[in-house]
C-alpha cells in the first residue's frame, strides 16, 4: 500500500503546473501572432483580386458601348451608366465594391472618353494595390490614378482627359 507522500506525489502529477500553463498559453501566443497577419493579408488581397475582376468587366462593357456606338461616349455619367448596364449582370454597377464605397461611371463627351471610379474606399491603402495589378503602381500616372474621397479612377476608354471626375 502506497504511504502518503506517495499518493501525494502522484495526484500531483496528473495536473499541469501553473508555469506549464503559461508557457503553453505564450507558445499558442506567439503562434497566432505570425499567422493573423497572413490571413489578413489574404482577405486583402481577395478584396483587390475582386475589385479588379470588377473593374476589368466594367471596362469590357464601356468597349463593348463604344464599340457599337462608333467610339462615342454618352455626354452624361448617367446615361453611360445606364447605356453600360445592358452588357453587364443585373445590380453590379450598384452593389458594394470589395474595398467598399460606391462604384461611378465618367464620361468625357468632348474627347470621348470613359472612366469607372470607386468613391469612398473603406480600405484606401490597397489602391495601390489594384493599380499594381491594372496599370503601373503609381496612383499619379498611367490608367489608374487616385481621386478625390479615397477614390481610384480606372481611365477605360479614350485618352485620359485633362479634368478628372470629381
Amino acid at each position: 500500500m502506497p504511504n502518503s507522500r506517495q499518493t501525494s506525489s502522484i495526484s500531483s502529477r496528473r495536473a499541469f503546473s501553473f508555469v506549464e500553463i503559461i508557457i503553453v498559453v505564450a507558445i499558442l501566443s506567439i503562434l497566432g501572432a505570425m499567422v493573423i497577419p497572413r490571413f489578413n493579408d489574404q482577405s486583402n488581397l481577395a478584396r483587390v483580386n475582386a475589385t479588379v475582376k470588377d473593374l476589368r468587366t466594367f471596362e469590357t462593357a464601356v468597349n463593348v458601348y463604344a464599340m457599337k456606338n462608333n467610339g462615342s461616349m454618352p455626354t452624361t455619367n448617367s446615361e453611360l451608366q445606364s447605356e453600360v448596364e445592358a452588357y453587364l449582370p443585373a445590380g453590379s454597377t450598384s452593389a458594394i465594391p470589395p474595398i467598399g464605397g460606391n462604384y461611378g461611371f465618367h464620361s468625357w463627351s468632348d474627347s470621348d472618353s470613359a472612366a469607372v471610379a470607386v468613391w469612398g474606399a473603406l480600405f484606401p491603402t490597397l489602391r495601390v494595390e489594384i493599380d499594381r495589378e491594372i496599370d503601373d503602381g503609381n496612383l499619379t500616372t498611367g490608367r489608374v490614378r487616385s481621386g478625390p474621397n479615397n477614390g481610384v479612377i480606372f481611365y477605360v476608354f479614350g485618352p485620359i482627359p485633362a479634368t478628372p471626375p470629381s
